[in-house]
């Protein structure tokens, strides 16, 4: 599946879209969950930059939770250099 917005296709999955999704895999006769086989309670989505792991749950046959989970991932590595006297002074007091 891949989430269109008006102007471009994404690289990556929109959680609005992946929330989405995994609501319809979750709700019987929705398409998604004839293609997900049986219901479930959290699908892994699959998309060009990665992948995006959605709960979803419900209640008396109603979506009553969809969430997201993410991971961080190192934006920067950087080093620092004290100098000498800054780092004596420190000890001193």
């Amino acid at each position: 599946m891949r989430y269109v917005t008006p102007l471009a296709v994404p690289r990556a999955m929109a959680v609005t879209g992946g929330i989405t999704l995994a609501a319809a895999a979750s709700m019987a006769d929705a398409l998604a969950m004839d293609l997900a086989g049986t219901p479930v309670e959290a699908v892994r989505i699959s998309h060009s930059s990665g992948a995006l792991d959605v709960p979803v749950g419900q209640e008396n046959g109603r979506v009553a939770l969809g969430g997201m989970l993410r991971t961080a991932r190192r934006m920067i590595s950087a080093r620092v250099s004290v100098q000498a006297s800054a780092s004596v002074a420190r000890s001193a007091a």
